[in-house]
């Protein structure tokens, strides 16, 4: 607007002269009303710019004001002021460092919520130059330390806190790391707070900062397991004791796991302690309670799971790696699958689950075996985390709500056989890759190698686990059909794994004699067993 400059002078010009309260809040009032116009207005912004630099040495003693409605207002202006782009183009070095140290200043000393909820919303919305700002980080976080443990005991300072850590964070994410053990805490602690605000408050802030800060940093894990040893865990047993907590409870519980990192290995007396609490809220069968705690369980998985196939030396993507058949290490991979399958097999077991229980389940399950990496394809490792699963689901077979997880377990079955081969037109992929698999929602790639005869006796026990269902009498048609295309599918991908070690001239002749015999062994039971059953169903119906 033409007069935009000429208003700016005369309202700059009232807030210097003016000893009216009355005057000064309404000059404040229409700054604020200019700020709005400017949207899309470049002359205006052109004309605050020119402004700028008088304008802030008014907000930066005014800010201070005792009239409470003054300094809200001196402080929605400067907002306005250091978030522009064009604006803060033109604000100087010094002018930045006068800025933040009064914004720290403000924030610290201010005895009213309003003020200084407005002081660290300023922090949160600058546009200052990164350079600028990491030269008085130590301070600024000063002041945000200040405002998330809430001596004024306002909700909206503490949000207004956070959204400035999570604003530091993305610009500056490896110095925020390296001190997160001074900000974190009081972000953390309020996971476990009555008040579901702060809670969800302080998830949300986990969930943004979590790119930069996991896997944590030492200064952070080591921080926390002092902090859980001292007050964390003994305040989550007793939320334990309470069962409407238990959801609020496990959420937080996955969350320390995940801050701790590799940290809790170090300390296997705490870590048994903490399995504590998701071991008696496991029991709480309330579905929303157990979709949480299945949820919290994978951070267990990441960290178990990691440190066993550390000390195991498997390198990611390397199949030619040899894997250790036997020793401390294994034991050690074997004993923690354990501990992580009991809960999901014990879910897994029930006669029926709510859906969305079902779905954290095997979106688990997943996590683990893709977790796992090549340490899936040790035989006792599939023993523990692959097999029984297949058993429990192929038993419940695809009727009463169990169709989803049937599907899903004989599509995963089907994919671990077909790692023998792969097609490419008509050609067979020789052994020496893994495959990957597409099971996973999220895509997350479960690392077979390519099975040898040895596992022919299980992959021909689980086509007789899938079968065994549809000879109950209580099958429907509809799910006699499923099964047997199912086990039909299975079979034919077998049939061509086998092939390709038949083929290979170093087999020897006794071996693909004891292929043959098992499979032929195979068929006629089966067909015995099938021959029993229409013979019983047509003594039925005479």
């Amino acid at each position: 607007m033409a007069d935009s400059a000429s208003r700016i002078e005369d309202i700059s010009s009232m807030l210097l002269q003016s000893k009216s309260r009355e005057d000064k809040s309404f000059a404040y009032l229409t700054l604020l009303h200019i700020q709005e116009e400017s949207v899309g207005e470049s002359s205006i912004i052109e004309n605050l710019t020119c402004h700028s630099h008088c304008l802030l040495s008014i907000f930066l003693s005014d800010m201070f004001d005792d009239d409470e409605e003054i300094a809200a207002q001196t402080l929605k202006c400067l907002g306005f002021m250091i978030y522009h782009p064009f604006i803060v183009s033109a604000i100087s070095d010094e002018e930045v460092s006068l800025v933040i140290k009064s914004l720290v200043k403000l924030i610290m000393t201010t005895k009213m919520k309003a003020i200084c909820n407005l002081g660290v919303w300023c922090i949160s919305t600058q546009q200052f130059r990164n350079s600028l700002i990491i030269d008085f980080l130590d301070s600024l976080l000063r002041a945000l330390i200040y405002a998330l443990d809430n001596p004024l005991d306002s909700l909206s300072t503490t949000y207004e806190a956070m959204q400035a850590v999570i604003k530091l964070g993305s610009e500056h994410p490896e110095s925020m790391r390296n001190m997160s053990n001074l900000w974190t805490p009081p972000i953390y602690q309020r996971l476990l707070s009555a008040d579901k605000r702060e809670r969800d408050m302080s998830e949300r802030c986990l969930i943004k900062i979590k790119s930069f800060l996991l896997p944590p940093p030492l200064i952070l894990s080591q921080d926390l397991m002092r902090n859980i040893k001292k007050k964390l865990l003994p305040w989550m047993m007793n939320m334990v004791q309470e069962f409407e907590r238990h959801g609020q409870t496990i959420q937080a519980w996955g969350w320390y796991i995940q801050l701790l990192g590799l940290v809790i290995m170090r300390n296997r007396n705490l870590l048994n302690e903490m399995l504590k609490v998701p071991q008696q809220i496991f029991r709480n069968q309330e579905p929303q309670v157990q979709t949480a705690s299945l949820v919290a369980w994978e951070a267990l998985v990441d960290i178990l799971i990691q440190t066993q196939i550390l000390s195991l030396g498997i390198e990611p993507n390397n199949v030619q790696c040899a894997l250790p058949q036997t020793g401390a290490h294994v034991d050690g991979l074997s004993k923690s699958t354990k501990l992580i399958m009991k809960p999901l097999l014990g879910i897994m077991s029930r006669k029926r689950n709510e859906l969305s229980v079902w779905s954290s389940c095997f979106n688990t399950w997943r996590h683990l075996l893709h977790k796992l990496g090549l340490g899936i394809n040790y035989s006792g490792i599939a023993d523990i985390v692959f097999e029984p699963v297949l058993k429990v689901i192929f038993r419940n077979g695809p009727d009463n709500g169990n169709l989803w997880p049937w599907k899903s377990c004989v599509t995963l079955l089907d994919e671990f056989i077909s790692s023998k081969f792969r097609a490419c037109g008509s050609q067979i992929v020789p052994d020496g890759s893994f495959i990957g698999s597409n099971f996973c929602e999220d895509y997350q790639i479960i690392k077979w190698l390519p099975w040898d005869c040895t596992k022919l006796g299980f992959n021909l026990k689980m086509i007789r686990a899938i079968i065994d269902r549809a000879l109950k009498a209580a099958v429907t048609v509809e799910s006699s059909k499923l099964i047997f295309d199912a086990a039909l599918k299975i079979f034919r991908s077998i049939l061509q794994g086998v092939q390709v070690d038949i083929k290979k001239p170093s087999t020897h002749f006794n071996e693909v004699m004891t292929c043959i015999s098992t499979i032929l062994e195979f068929l006629k039971e089966l067909c015995e067993d099938l021959t029993s059953k229409l013979s019983g169903v047509g003594t039925r119906g005479v």
